[in-house]
């Protein structure tokens, strides 16, 4: 555990938020996602080109990328949800091998009883 009863991985995830927030803000005006919209058509509203222009003038751009707050509640519940899982897996393997001790301790118990009372 680190510092402040934050595992390793949750340490390591504050981290590199912490590492990318820094680089965004050496990057200083990066662009927001209203600076990307495109800008409003200027052709009359019942031409040809006023319903081919925005298709045309909106260049191709990649997904905005989600904001820090989003990420950072987007990776620890991802991890939730795998510590999850990762629980619940442990609880049905304990419950197998505590089956597999008791249910033939039972069946010998009981074996062992029939036979006293059959002789």
């Amino acid at each position: 555990m680190g510092k402040n009863n934050m595992s390793d991985k949750e340490a390591a995830l504050l981290a590199a938020a912490r590492r990318e927030l820094a680089m965004a803000r050496a990057a200083g005006g990066a662009a927001t996602p209203d600076s990307q919209a495109p800008a409003p058509s200027t052709a009359k509203p019942g031409s040809v080109a006023s319903a081919a222009a925005p298709v045309a003038a909106a260049p191709l751009q990649a997904p905005a990328a989600p904001d820090m707050g989003t990420r950072m509640a987007m990776l620890m519940e991802a991890e939730r949800l795998a510590s999850a899982s990762r629980k619940q897996r442990i609880k049905r393997i304990y419950l197998i091998a505590i089956t597999a001790v008791i249910v033939p301790s039972f069946l010998y118990v009981f074996i062992s009883l029939f036979r006293l009372l059959m002789k």
